[in-house]
């Protein structure tokens, strides 16, 4: 396997550097050959394009070799399945009610297993930026780049809750400044790093034991979720700055280090998957 994907990347690697020398090569030719022609800049530029063009093929060819030989064996292996290109419904996502406002969604990296499935996620908004001239751009900033995570659980919950990072809170040192919607649960090292917002208070208490609180706050040290909602038998959880899949650079070989290095964002999702199967959540 790490041999087969070697041999390609070498293949390609030689294919890349020729086009890119090629591609110089050529330019310092024509520009010896045309220096006085008005059509040099012509050629160039078309030059240009022809090797950047055999530089993107090359990769993306490399990144599906990677892919079909080193990542869809791996995760079989979990009994799961892995499509690279394509990714999670827009609007499962959005009913998680723990992703930002956005104008742009794209995913990719799509994961699917028996009770999950989980995929990379890109949101942008729109927004327009004013030079000292008047003249307008517009352009996009992203407000959040992860993996979402879907869990459907064999339980249902009759209000839908969340749980995010610990914030500040100036109900806690001014009581007129009422927080109705989040619980306070009596579990002071939970509480230092979560916040429980909405849902019922009985049911969420039934749910969040101490003991699963602490270990909630063990796996939130083990990989650094971001936030989980639970919405009927769904159960969402965010993981910032996580890709499944990142791949190694085309000039590096490939090892079993590089290997387990590019798949860390798959095991930090199988990790959590675990998590919730365990404890029943």
């Amino acid at each position: 396997m790490i041999e087969k994907i070697n041999a390609i990347r070498k293949n390609l690697l030689f294919w890349l550097v020729f086009a890119v020398v090629a591609g110089i090569g050529g330019e310092y030719i024509l520009f010896n050959y045309f220096q006085n022609s008005e059509y040099f800049i012509w050629y160039a530029i078309g030059i240009g394009i022809v090797a950047f063009a055999s530089a993107g093929w090359i990769t993306a060819a490399y990144k599906s070799a990677y892919d079909e030989i080193i990542v869809k064996p791996i995760v079989e292996k979990y009994g799961i399945k892995y499509f690279p290109d394509n990714g999670m419904d827009e609007n499962l996502a959005l009913s998680s009610g723990i992703l930002p406002d956005y104008d742009r969604y794209s995913s990719s990296f799509l994961i699917e297993g028996r009770d999950f499935q989980a995929a990379k996620i890109i949101l942008e908004v729109e927004k327009e930026d004013t030079d000292d001239e008047g003249n307008t751009q517009t352009y996009y900033e992203t407000v959040f780049d992860g993996v979402l995570i879907v869990y459907f659980s064999n339980k249902e919950v009759s209000k839908y809750f969340v749980i995010t990072n610990n914030h500040f809170h100036i109900s806690d040192f001014l009581p007129i400044f009422n927080d109705s919607d989040r619980k306070k649960l009596d579990d002071v090292e939970f509480e230092k790093y979560f916040d429980v917002y909405y849902g019922d208070d009985i049911e969420v208490r039934k749910i969040l034991t101490h003991d699963i609180m602490r270990k909630l706050v063990e796996l939130k040290k083990e990989v650094n979720f971001s936030e989980i909602s639970f919405l009927q038998n769904l159960r969402f959880i965010s993981v910032k700055y996580l890709s499944p899949v990142r791949y190694p650079w085309i000039f590096l070989r490939i090892d079993e280090k590089r290997i387990n290095e590019s798949l860390g964002g798959i095991y930090v999702i199988m990790v959590i998957v675990d998590f919730f199967e365990k404890n029943g959540l």
